[in-house]
Parts: C-alpha cells; sequence; structure tokens
C-alpha cells in the first residue's frame, strides 16, 4: 500500500510538471494559449489530451513516467513555439488569425491525443546495444505500428548501416503482435523486392529484445538485448547519425 501511495504521489507531481506551461487567459499572450482561450473546443481537445497523458505516465506501471513526462514537454514546447520556427522546421501551423489557424492547432492536438492513446506508444524511445546497435521507435499515422531508425555497427565506428521503416509509406514494416512484442519487416537493398529481413521485438518498461526470425539478416548483428535511453527522439528527426 506505500508503494502504491508513493507511486500515485510521483505521478501527480510529474503530470503537474508537464502542464504547468498553461496559463489563465487573463495573462495569455502566447499565440496557442490566445486560441485556446477564444475557442472552447481548443480548450476540450487540451483537456482531452492531458487525461490521455495522465494515463499514459501510468505505461510500465509507472517506471517510465519520467521520458513520457519528458516527451509531453517537448511536444507542449513545440505546439507553444508554432509560430516561431526554427531554421531546421517549419511551421508546424502558418500564423495566420481565424478558424484556418484554430483547426490547424486542433489537428495537432488530435494527433497528439491519437499517439498518446495508440497501444505502441509505451514501446516509443531510443534504445541502444552498448556502441553495436540503436533502434529509435517513433508513432505513425497507423494504430500499432510505429516508425523505426534500425542502425548496426558491425566492425566499430565506420560501418554504421541504418534501416528506415515507415508504415505511412510501406504498410508492412512492423506489426504489432501483442501488447509488448512487434514485428519488424526492413527494407532492402532491391526496394520492395525479394526477401526482406524480419525481426521479432520483445519489450520491457527499459529495454527491448531483438531477434531476426526469418529473411536474409546480417548474421547476428541484430540480435542482443537493448537499453532504453534518456535521450529524445526528437534528436533523429532530421539527423540519423550515431
Amino acid at each position: 500500500m506505500i508503494a502504491r501511495f508513493a507511486i500515485a504521489i510521483i505521478l501527480l507531481a510529474v503530470s503537474g510538471r508537464a502542464h504547468a506551461a498553461d496559463v489563465g487567459c487573463g495573462q495569455a499572450t502566447a499565440l496557442v494559449e490566445k486560441a485556446k482561450c477564444a475557442d472552447p473546443q481548443l480548450a476540450t481537445l487540451d483537456g482531452d489530451m492531458t487525461t490521455a497523458f495522465r494515463q499514459r505516465l501510468r505505461a510500465w506501471n509507472g517506471s517510465i513516467a519520467a521520458i513520457v513526462d519528458q516527451d509531453q514537454r517537448e511536444w507542449r514546447n513545440e505546439l507553444a513555439s508554432i509560430d516561431t520556427p526554427t531554421s531546421e522546421v517549419a511551421p508546424a501551423c502558418a500564423p495566420k488569425p481565424g478558424e484556418a489557424l484554430d483547426a490547424c492547432i486542433a489537428g495537432l492536438y488530435r494527433q497528439r491525443i491519437a499517439e498518446l492513446r495508440d497501444p505502441a506508444y509505451p514501446m516509443k524511445g531510443v534504445y541502444r546495444m552498448g556502441d553495436a546497435a540503436l533502434l529509435i521507435v517513433t508513432m505513425s499515422a497507423n494504430p500499432g505500428q510505429i516508425r523505426y531508425t534500425l542502425g548496426i555497427r558491425p566492425k566499430g565506428e565506420g560501418s554504421e548501416h541504418f534501416w528506415v521503416g515507415d508504415p505511412d509509406v510501406l504498410p508492412d514494416t512492423s506489426r504489432m503482435l501483442d501488447g509488448q512484442k512487434m514485428e519488424l519487416l526492413l527494407p532492402n537493398a532491391d526496394g520492395d523486392f525479394g526477401p526482406r529481413c524480419r525481426l521479432s521485438l520483445a519489450f520491457s518498461a527499459n529495454a527491448v529484445d531483438v531477434v531476426p526470425v526469418g529473411g536474409p539478416c546480417s548474421g547476428d548483428a541484430f540480435t542482443g538485448h537493448y537499453m532504453r535511453q534518456t535521450e529524445s527522439t526528437r534528436d533523429w528527426s532530421y539527423d540519423i547519425h550515431w
């Protein structure tokens, strides 16, 4: 009972930090905050998203709550800066007044809610098998399927090779087998033609075990126990490196 009570306190504290950026309408100055104050639909979506986020804090019995909290804070920061894009990122919504902007912001909220509710969301993250292999898992538009970047380094630095799978482009690149297992079908050098390497991924709270189960895979290079990192998946959005 004491342990459960302690976990509950931690989760409430974390969720409070992630939502602390919200301000009252009387003090609203940011574009998104003004839009939320002016449009009840956006305020409702914000509440729905916060509920979905708090539910995800309990993923893997709360053991990845800090990572979920970091992911949520990063998303809120991106949303807050939609009218001030960086040199690398185009604005998510054009800074136009009126319904067009509200509709775009509403779309971003719906996308985030769908991501948080996706059964694959607890698997999202960066995983490493020492310096030998790397796996980055992000969400796709298809529930239960993931975007992934898988890299191996069979001969040390300078021998890196990456595979990138996106089910929004090629529907069979990933599929969920159950709540903790997933299967990946890697792209091959011939595009979509010829046999492809098939990998089985068994996730736990802070790791994933990868095993080749079919097709021409690179020997045992993929096989092993990958540990979840505190790295942000957003760090890999624009530059695939080691």
